[in-house]
């Protein structure tokens, strides 16, 4: 558990019904944890370019929660990134894809959908931008946020027309929520894309006319 999840997650420990634990994925799950309603595994990185995948760690980790899942007869869901960024400007809902890196977890999920009766989902979601983002990817909307916040001029890398499809975080949720808790979702994937698609030089000059600086 990061600084920053700690520090968001002490207001919500006052109620009852939230508890924060800090443990080792590999070591398993805390003995506390006895049963659940609903378990949402988030393999979503602040940084989706990143390379610091642990298959075995995040495999150890997801089968602990599907066993979990099935013991409580809760309600599962994987989020993984859906990011896809075409060199030649176009940016197609049926072209975004997912990190080849976790197909082994859906894998595992669709195999305790199919043989243990798991109710379960996988929810692929693109960037997603709103009040808390993270700020460290150095791509994109959240790369010109930082430019702004640090009064830096906006760098657009290459000739600034890939496009790509950002979700705010209100909308993400909304529809995290309506996988999880709706009739008839178990065993299928959804996939959350803002309504247009977004090239870093058009969100460069919607980000500078906003800007109370000079960029």
């Amino acid at each position: 558990v990061t600084d920053e999840v700690s520090t968001r997650a002490k207001r919500l420990l006052d109620n009852p019904n939230f508890a924060l634990f800090n443990f080792d994925p590999d070591k398993g799950l805390p003995e506390k944890i006895q049963s659940v309603d609903y378990i949402l595994a988030l393999n979503y990185p602040d940084n989706l370019l990143a390379d610091n995948f642990n298959l075995v760690s995040e495999a150890f980790f997801t089968k602990n929660l599907l066993d979990l899942a099935i013991s409580s007869k809760a309600k599962f869901a994987l989020v993984e990134p859906c990011f896809h960024r075409k060199s030649d400007g176009i940016a197609d809902v049926e072209a975004y894809s997912y990190g080849k890196n976790s197909s082994f977890l859906r894998s595992l999920v669709w195999d305790y959908v199919k043989k243990k009766r798991l109710d379960g989902r996988i929810i692929r979601i693109c960037q997603v931008y709103g009040a808390g983002m993270s700020l460290g990817p150095g791509y994109g909307l959240a790369r010109f946020i930082a430019s702004i916040l640090s009064s830096k001029g906006l760098k657009i890398l290459g000739d600034g027309v890939a496009k790509g499809f950002y979700l705010h975080i209100d909308d993400a949720v909304s529809g995290i929520i309506k996988a999880l808790f709706y009739k008839k979702t178990s065993g299928r994937i959804f996939k959350f894309l803002g309504n247009h698609s977004h090239a870093d030089l058009e969100l460069a000059f919607i980000l500078r006319g906003l800007s109370n600086t000079e960029l």
